[in-house]
C-alpha cells in the first residue's frame, strides 16, 4: 500500500538508496567502495533527509510515539510525493547538480537507522544496505572514539549509554528488516576486512549496477573526495585484522554488559 501511495520512480531518473547501521560497523568503508561507481554518487551524513522529510513529519502532529506512528499511516499521497520531491531538490544542491546524471543515489547515514519507518513511507521503493558488526566490537569502538557530540555520539558518555543506545537502535533493525517493503542486504565489516571487493560487489548487484574496475581501489577514491563523515580519519587507512574481535581485549570491562548484547549477537550470527 506504501508503495503504491508513495508512486513509482519516473522513468529515467536516479534510484534512492539508503547505506544504514550504526556507527563505527563499517559504513564509510562500503561507501567509499560504492561512490566509486561512476553510476552512483552518495551523501555522506548530511541533513537532507533530517531536514525534508522527518522533521516535516514528525512536526506535523507531534512527536509523540502514538501521534508519529498515526502521521505515517495517514499521510496522504500528495504529502508524501511533495516532501520526496523536496528532498531530491535537497540532492541536486548538495551534489551541485551532479546527482542527476547518475543511476542510483545513496544516502549513507547511520543516524537513519532509527528512522526506518520514514523511509519505508516515503520511500518504499529504495534499496537498503544495512552495516553488521560484531555487537561488542561495535559498543567498543563507539565509546573510544574521540568525537565531537553529535545526536549518536552524545549516547557514548559512559559504556552503558553506549551499550542501551546500540540495543536501542538494533532492535529496531532485527523488529522491521523483514517488514520493510524495501529490498535489504546486510554487510558484514568483518567480510569486508577479508575481502571488500567481494562484499563491495554484493552490494552493487543489490543496488542494480555492474561492477566497475573503478571500485577496485577504495583508497585512491578517498584521497579524491571529501568525506563529511565523524571518523574521515581512518577512511583512508588500511583495514587490519586485528580490528576484528578487538573486544576480547576489553572483556573484562564490558562483562557487566555482555548479558544485554547477547541477543544481538546471537541474532547477527556472532556467537
Amino acid at each position: 500500500e506504501w508503495a503504491d501511495q508513495a508512486g513509482k520512480t519516473v522513468e529515467g531518473s536516479p534510484t534512492q538508496a539508503f547505506l544504514l547501521g550504526h556507527p563505527r560497523s563499517g559504513t564509510t568503508l562500503i561507501e567509499q567502495a560504492l561512490d566509486a561507481h561512476p553510476d552512483l554518487i552518495s551523501a555522506d551524513e548530511t541533513s537532507m533527509f533530517h531536514n525534508a522529510v522527518w522533521m516535516p513529519t514528525v512536526l506535523q502532529k507531534g512527536n509523540s510515539p502514538d501521534v508519529y506512528g498515526e502521521t505515517l499511516a495517514t499521510a496522504g499521497p500528495n504529502y508524501v510525493r511533495r516532501l520526496s520531491k523536496d528532498y531530491r531538490v535537497r540532492w541536486s544542491r548538495t551534489t551541485d547538480g551532479a546527482s542527476k546524471s547518475r543511476q542510483i543515489l545513496l544516502d549513507k547515514n547511520p543516524a537513519l537507522t532509527t528512522r526506518l519507518a520514514v523511509i519505508a513511507r516515503f520511500f518504499p521503493e529504495a534499496p537498503i544496505v544495512f552495516a553488521l558488526r560484531d555487537p561488542r566490537d561495535v559498543v567498543l569502538s563507539s565509546f573510544m572514539q574521540p568525537v565531537g557530540v553529535n545526536d549518536w555520539s552524545i549516547n557514548w558518555l559512559s559504556l552503558e549509554d553506549t551499550v542501551d543506545y546500540y540495543c536501542f537502535s538494533m532492535q529496531m533493525w532485527i523488529d522491521l528488516r523483514d517488514k520493510l517493503p524495501n529490498r535489504c542486504i546486510e554487510v558484514r565489516y568483518e567480510d569486508c576486512v577479508e575481502n571488500l571487493t567481494a562484499e563491495a560487489k554484493k552490494a552493487t548487484t543489490h543496488l542494480g549496477l555492474d561492477w566497475n574496475k573503478a571500485q577496485e581501489d577504495v583508497r585512491k577514491h578517498v584521497s579524491t573526495k571529501l568525506v563529511f563523515s565523524p571518523t574521515y580519519g581512518d577512511v583512508g587507512k588500511k583495514v587490519y585484522r586485528s580490528s576484528v574481535a578487538r573486544w576480547k581485549h576489553y572483556q573484562q570491562r564490558l562483562e557487566p554488559h555482555l548479558s544485554k548484547l547477547e541477543p544481538f549477537v546471537k541474532a547477527f550470527g556472532y556467537e
